[in-house]
């Protein structure tokens, strides 16, 4: 069947019910599932809602990395690199990102979603749903709290570059008191001097994301190779 936002749902049994915008397994004696049939199947064509991935058999879980900073760290680029290291290692995946007044050195978000293989057509939507982050990377301390909402307590890391951005003369908190902000939304929290240490080994301080995303790797926070 076609839903109003053109997702495709045809033939198996797995029931799914869509409040705001994400979508939610119903319980199997509910009215939504009596009512969507028996769909197990879904694609989404194009449309603004989030669509809950299916726990297909000898499929493993999706991997969701959401990227926060301003502009001006480099956070596409390290998109970038984190999508070809995913399509070496042949996953199937999907990249998003949310940049308004990046020039100016405003909020910059991106999403990386990758699953299995690139074959298993498994990933439907860069989107990542509430709670669904597995790791979040944040180039600014304080950006990290602006995407708390993508986190969950039970399956998040954070790993935050301890870089605060100066806003003229406002009262910004400390990063330990971000830290135990973060502690309420993750089951871990990790911050590393990434802009102080690519400031002094490498004289760029643009270059603390991919501190960072070597971190991840080396510390196995993400399913990547440090080599891809």
């Amino acid at each position: 069947m076609f839903n109003p936002c053109g997702a495709l749902i045809t033939n198996s049994d797995v029931r799914l019910r869509r409040t705001g915008l994400f979508a939610y397994r119903a319980p199997p004696d509910s009215l939504e599932a009596k009512l969507v049939g028996g769909a197990q199947f879904y694609r989404q064509i194009f449309c603004g809602l989030y669509l809950e991935n299916l726990d297909i058999i000898g499929m493993k879980k999706d991997f969701n990395i959401i990227i926060s900073g301003v502009g001006g760290q480099g956070i596409i680029i390290l998109t970038r690199i984190l999508a070809e290291a995913a399509l070496i290692e042949k996953y199937d995946i999907k990249t998003s990102e949310l940049h308004g007044l990046s020039q100016r050195g405003g909020s910059v978000e991106s999403y990386i979603r990758f699953g299995p293989s690139a074959d298993s057509g498994q990933i439907y939507s860069p989107l990542v749903k509430q709670g669904g982050a597995d790791l979040i990377i944040s180039l600014e301390a304080q950006e990290a709290l602006k995407v708390c909402y993508y986190a969950s307590k039970t399956g998040t890391i954070f790993l935050v570059n301890d870089f605060i951005k100066p806003i003229f003369n406002a009262k910004i908190p400390s990063s330990k008191s971000i830290s135990k902000e973060l502690k309420r939304f993750s089951k871990k929290s990790l911050f590393v001097p990434a802009s102080k240490i690519a400031k002094e080994k490498l004289d760029k301080e643009v270059l603390a994301g991919v501190y960072l995303l070597g971190y991840a790797a080396f510390k196995k926070l993400i399913p990547l190779k440090p080599n891809s």
